[in-house]
Formats: C-alpha cells, sequence, structure tokens
C-alpha cells in the first residue's frame, strides 16, 4: 500500500455506475491515491492523452456507450505507457481474452475484497516501474560507445546486440538472432569458446578477460 515517503500516485476511474465509480473512490482515497473519475470509455481514452502523469487506470470492462473498458484499454495503450487494471462483474475465458488483446495488467472481480484490490493495483505500479527501469538500462546499453552483445551460454545463441556492434560487424539484429557468437569469432570454435567460459560455468570467477577477433559480414576483421 502507499506509504508516507512515496508521492500520490494518480489513478483515473471508469466506471458507469455512479454508486460503484463514488464507492472506488472513497476506498482508494482512503488508502492514498489521487482519483479522479469518468464514465465512459471515449472520456477515458482522452483523459489519458493529454495527462501523461497518471500512474494507473482501472476501468470496468463493461461500459455504456459506443466503447467498452477494452477498447478504451487498447487505444490507450497504443497511445501511451500507463497500466491498466480491469474491473468485471465475473471470470471467464471471454474476459481473460478481452484483458490479453487490450495488454491489460489484470482484472479485479466486483465485490471483492478490499485488499485484494489494492494488492492487485499495487503489484500492477510496481511491473510499470520494473518495466521502465528495464527499458532505461536497455538504452544504456543500446547507446554504449562500447560493442556490447549477450550470448547465451548454452549454445551461444545471440540474444542482445546493441548498436555499436552491429553497426561494426554489419549485421542487422535480426540477423545476429539466428548467428551464434562463435560464428563471428575468429580464433574460437564452439569447443574452445565453451572451454575458454568453464570459470564463469562453475563459478570460479566473475568474468573471463581475452582477446579475440571478430569477422565483420563484409569479410574483414
Amino acid at each position: 500500500m502507499p506509504t508516507t515517503d512515496q508521492p500520490t500516485r494518480r489513478i483515473l476511474v471508469v466506471e458507469d455506475s455512479l454508486m460503484a465509480s463514488r464507492l472506488l473512490t472513497n476506498v482508494l482515497e482512503a488508502h492514498g491515491y489521487l482519483v479522479e473519475a469518468v464514465s465512459r470509455g471515449e472520456e477515458a481514452v482522452q483523459r489519458a492523452a493529454s495527462d501523461p502523469l497518471l500512474d494507473l487506470i482501472l476501468t470496468d470492462i463493461e461500459l455504456a456507450g459506443d466503447m467498452d473498458g477494452a477498447e478504451a484499454a487498447l487505444r490507450i495503450s497504443e497511445a501511451c505507457d500507463v497500466p491498466i487494471v480491469f474491473l468485471t462483474a465475473h471470470s471467464s475465458k471471454e474476459v481473460f481474452e478481452k484483458i490479453r488483446s487490450s495488454r491489460g495488467y489484470g482484472f479485479v472481480v466486483k465485490g471483492t475484497d478490499v485488499y485484494a484490490l489494492l494488492s492487485t493495483i499495487e503489484m500492477a505500479l510496481s511491473l510499470r516501474r520494473a518495466n521502465a527501469q528495464a527499458a532505461f538500462y536497455q538504452k544504456i546499453l543500446e547507446d554504449s560507445l562500447n560493442e556490447i552483445y549477450v550470448f547465451d551460454p548454452g549454445d551461444f545463441r545471440i540474444l542482445m546486440a546493441n548498436r555499436g556492434l552491429r553497426q561494426n560487424l554489419g549485421y542487422s539484429m535480426s540477423e545476429l538472432s539466428q548467428m551464434r557468437a562463435v560464428d563471428f569469432h575468429i580464433d574460437y570454435n564452439p569447443a574452445s569458446f565453451h572451454e575458454l567460459l568453464q570459470p564463469l560455468h562453475r563459478a570460479h570467477a566473475e568474468k573471463v578477460q581475452y582477446q579475440g577477433y571478430h569477422l565483420r559480414k563484409d569479410g574483414t576483421s
């Protein structure tokens, strides 16, 4: 739950039942969230587009009007990065499929325990923070002046290669994803490369340093 050392999180409630909307607002505000409520999917899309500081959207799946909560969520997720948690009167395969197709962070059945609702909200907020942090570190790696690539320790398949490496070797990421690290190591084959990495596999060392030559796509090294 929100604590005093955390900034107030802003939640947009999308609910066409005035009574349900007020109840949700009261519960969330009582637990330290700043809440705004709208009643239609169209309003939610407009509000999300105009407010980049929203932390989470809590929306009913079934809404009055031309746009239900799932469609509104899909449009919002295409335009901005804000976690969306659904409210539904019942759980079913159809509900699950709607949530998955609209990129929702999860759902809560109406009438459920208040703390189950709050827990789902906090998990969605935590997941968003984790995703943002992962994207931040991914950008650091991508923009690094060093050439960096990550490979599977078992079969040496390339999992990630940053811009510097791609430009130097002349391969696209789609091409590299079909290659192994040993494919462009001139002086190593799978057996010798595996032997080189044995100290890491056996946890005898935290790093291995070595000199080697990489073969570019154009045949130069």
